[in-house]
């Protein structure tokens, strides 16, 4: 997860500038991603050997319950990123520490991906399980204004800040603070709501067993993207390096 730095004084315009920037530089990678989706969700509709893929897909999943989501989120959100730094960056260096990394990350994303599994099915339950436009709105407006600043966002930033701090829960605890989810949560809320609010859009207009399998698609989506500002950020990093040098 890239860093972002916390600037000598707060302000409105301080803490979106991060965000707005880096929509401002991936916009394009974003449009596509959503774009493949948006697609995917027609053909659903209006193709029939898609819907029948995607129908024994959602069987395949109501039959592997949580421990279907918890391998499916690992592979999406873990794996993919490491096939696509082996494939496209040529990195297929295997270290302990990059062991360690994988790990973490396989991890963090099984664990995400039930609790996602699960608050899908409360939303269900909590605003019904139809495709309705009002039904699909109540259900984005819900996940990107409670969920995300809540948990969905806050949730990435700790586990990171969990890991810096070699999993001291005490110490981790004592830097969660309003001043630290100013610093570190809001400024990373800009680009997900950019990102996710379209995607959450197509995850609840498929019927209710689909919803996490999209959100599969969209998470190593997500994951892809993480990898290209990572690796572009490294590139600005070493560039600048050098011409100190």
């Amino acid at each position: 997860m890239p860093d972002v730095a916390a600037p000598a004084q707060i302000t409105f315009k301080t803490l979106l500038a991060p965000g707005v920037a880096a929509v401002r530089r991936y916009w394009k990678p974003f449009l596509l991603l959503q774009g493949s989706a948006f697609l995917l969700v027609v053909g659903y509709y209006t193709s029939a050997p898609i819907r029948s893929l995607c129908d024994h897909l959602s069987e395949f999943k109501q039959h592997g319950g949580l421990i279907f989501t918890a391998i499916a989120a690992a592979f999406a959100g873990g794996l993919m990123p490491e096939f696509a730094k082996a494939l496209v960056l040529g990195d297929r260096a295997i270290t302990r520490q990059r062991i360690r990394n994988v790990a973490f990350v396989l991890v963090t994303y099984a664990l995400s991906g039930m609790m996602t599994d699960l608050f899908y099915r409360g939303m269900g339950w909590l605003f019904g399980t139809d495709t309705r436009f009002p039904t699909v709105l109540r259900k984005v407006l819900f996940d990107q204004l409670l969920y995300t600043p809540v948990y969905g966002t806050p949730y990435w930033v700790v586990v990171y800040l969990l890991r810096a701090n070699r999993y001291n829960l005490i110490t981790t605890a004592a830097q969660l603070s309003p001043g630290w989810y100013l610093e570190r949560v809001v400024p990373l809320l800009i680009p997900s709501w950019v990102f996710w609010t379209p995607m959450v859009l197509l995850v609840y207009s498929l019927p209710g067993p689909l919803q996490f399998c999209m959100f599969c698609f969209a998470s190593a989506a997500w994951s892809l993207v993480m990898v290209f500002v990572a690796t572009q950020e490294a590139a600005a990093e070493r560039s600048r390096m050098e011409n100190r040098e």
